[in-house]
């Protein structure tokens, strides 16, 4: 059965809360008052970035095609995908070079964003 379009909206409002929770986690960590792991500043916004391209890859990919285990390789490449895009972008002259701490945060993210990805597309059972 296909989502109807008030799942959608919902899938994409779930989406769009959870990445504003986590940048909210992410700004707070950044002045030191919650979750400051001493792992730098941007590596949290990287985690984030890496969440948020990677869910909404996968579900946009699985509203157009409906096809679960294509939209959660999707959702992961899109995730990987851009962290290196961004590396690479950085690493040419006069960026800020090639940084594999931050590829491996986005990454993180990445696995998080295909792993929602998942949760949110799965197939329900509606018996019940």
């Amino acid at each position: 059965m296909k989502d109807s379009k008030f799942d959608n909206f919902v899938k994409v409002v779930i989406i769009a809360n959870l990445l504003l929770l986590m940048s909210m986690a992410s700004a707070k960590a950044q002045d030191g008052t919650v979750l400051n792991l001493g792992i730098g500043d941007d590596k949290y916004y990287h985690f984030v970035a890496g969440t948020g391209v990677s869910m909404m890859a996968g579900c946009l990919f699985h509203d157009a095609t409906g096809d679960l285990n294509r939209s959660i390789k999707f959702a992961a490449a899109s995730g990987v995908g851009a962290g290196l895009f961004k590396e690479l972008y950085d690493s040419r002259r006069g960026g800020s070079g090639f940084n594999t701490p931050d590829l491996l945060f986005t990454t993180a993210g990445a696995i998080l964003g295909t792993y929602l990805t998942y949760v949110i597309n799965k197939p329900r059972n509606k018996n019940n």
